[in-house]
């Protein structure tokens, strides 16, 4: 159907079908991305989940280290533990056979522990950047990987305990596609028919 508005002649229907066709064709990416996630994330939790565990968040796949046997209490240096955690994730991350980043965002709870002086910018940032370290050590790409501080200012849940306290003193890992079909979908919704 052909509309005539200012002397131009505007073929709606075609370019709706187009645009429908686009969005039927964004929409398979997306799923196939989805599926994609899942099983990445499902491979994450079966290759090694006794320190950590991992679960998709907006999108992405978050990996959760427990700082307590990571780290000690006040300290940066990551634990023989912490090393073979480590490790196994990078392992895992380094089999994901498409192209990520990955960012690591240390936190801390609400308590200043004055070890070596320093407070929990600081501390939180130092063990993000030792978790770093350990993955480069681990063969882990650095230009993909992104350190990352929060300190106390995004818990888990309040600071009312010690056990919700060690909920809160945590590394994260965040697996982030870097091919993403969702900018596209936003995109294409934005552009008027």
């Amino acid at each position: 159907m052909e509309y005539q508005k200012n002397g131009t002649i505007f073929k709606l229907d075609e370019k709706l079908d187009q645009k429908v066709n686009q969005l039927d064709s964004l929409e398979k990416i997306v799923e196939m991305q989805r599926k994609a996630l899942i099983n990445r994330r499902d491979f994450l939790n079966n290759y090694n989940n006794t320190y950590w565990s991992a679960e998709e968040v907006n999108g992405q796949v978050v990996i959760e280290l427990k700082n307590d046997i990571i780290f000690n209490t006040g300290s940066s240096v990551v634990s023989a533990n912490g090393k073979e955690t480590i490790g196994s994730i990078a392992t895992a991350l380094n089999s994901i056979d498409e192209p990520i980043e990955i960012w690591v965002i240390g936190h801390t709870d609400d308590r200043q522990y004055n070890t070596e002086n320093k407070d929990n910018w600081e501390l939180s940032a130092e063990r993000a950047l030792s978790v770093v370290r350990t993955f480069i050590t681990n063969d882990l790409e650095p230009s993909i990987i992104t350190a990352a501080a929060k300190s106390k200012y995004k818990p888990e849940m309040n600071n009312t305990s010690a056990t919700r306290r060690q909920m809160n003193r945590r590394t994260e890992i965040v697996v982030v596609p870097t091919e993403s079909p969702y900018s596209t979908i936003e995109q294409l919704m934005a552009e008027k028919i």
